[in-house]
This record gives C-alpha cells, sequence and structure tokens, in this order.
C-alpha cells in the first residue's frame, strides 16, 4: 500500500462517521473516485458497520441488579469480603497487643504511639457507627415496612 494510499485508509472510518472536517471529507471523496482498492476497503467497512449495527447492547435493569446482589452469591461475597476485613484487622490488632505485652524487647515509642492511635480510632469509629445506627433505628419512619 502506498504512503498516501495508507492516509486516506486511516481516515476511512472518521469518513464513515461524519467526524472529518469538510476539507478533509472532500479529499477522502475525491480519493475514493480515483482509487479502487480505497473504495472496496471501503464498502468493507460499510458491511461490517452494517452487521455491527444490528448487534444491541441491552444493559440489565434496576431489577436484574436488585436480584443479583440479593442473590445468595452477592450475599457470599459481602460476607466473605467483611470477614476478611474484620479477620485482618483482628490479626493484625492481636499481634501488635502480643508484641507490646509480651516482647522483652524495647519497642520504640512511634510504633507504640501508632498503634495506640490505631487501635483506639478503630474503637472511637466502631461506638460511633453502632450508637448512629441505633439511633437510626430508633427514628426510622419506615422500619415496619418490608424492603
Amino acid at each position: 500500500m502506498k504512503p498516501s494510499s495508507e492516509k486516506y485508509s486511516m481516515l476511512l472510518s472518521g469518513f464513515i462517521d461524519g467526524e472529518l472536517s469538510p476539507e478533509e471529507a472532500m479529499e477522502v471523496q475525491e480519493q475514493l473516485q480515483r482509487s479502487e482498492a480505497l473504495r472496496k476497503e471501503y464498502e468493507e467497512l460499510i458491511q461490517v458497520g452494517d452487521a455491527l449495527g444490528g448487534i444491541s447492547f441491552i444493559e440489565p435493569g434496576e431489577a436484574e441488579l436488585e436480584n443479583l446482589w440479593k442473590s445468595p452469591f452477592g450475599h457470599l461475597a459481602k460476607m466473605t469480603g467483611l470477614f476478611l476485613v474484620v479477620g485482618g484487622y483482628l490479626a493484625v490488632t492481636l499481634f501488635g497487643l502480643l508484641l507490646l505485652f509480651t516482647t522483652d524487647e524495647d519497642i520504640p515509642a512511634v510504633f507504640k504511639l501508632g498503634f495506640s492511635a490505631m487501635s483506639v480510632g478503630a474503637l472511637v469509629l466502631l461506638i460511633a457507627v453502632i450508637r448512629d445506627r441505633f439511633i437510626s433505628y430508633q427514628h426510622d419512619p419506615y422500619k415496619e415496612l418490608k424492603r
């Protein structure tokens, strides 16, 4: 393929989609009239576009997504993720406590301070979330409705 043919070949999809400037579109039209190979490539692209135009991409609706989320797999995925996060945090916390209280070595103050801040912060957040959920549940006007 000649370099000029490559230039027009690359512009064909833009020409088909109407994305070229008027000058570029005019150039491509002139080249299509002159070049049999470019005209053949143009016709093939039109055929492929027509074939792909018949394919519809249907996105799942809200009902399907809700059913997927409530499915046993969705429930298992949520519970597994929660278990892994909480379990990992507890393992790190317990290991830190074990190091703090059983090691005879001098543990750096930065570690002690950081670990204490992390533990107290997690405890404060847990208490705040439980408190907010409890208050929200008490004042929920829709708690009798089946969700």
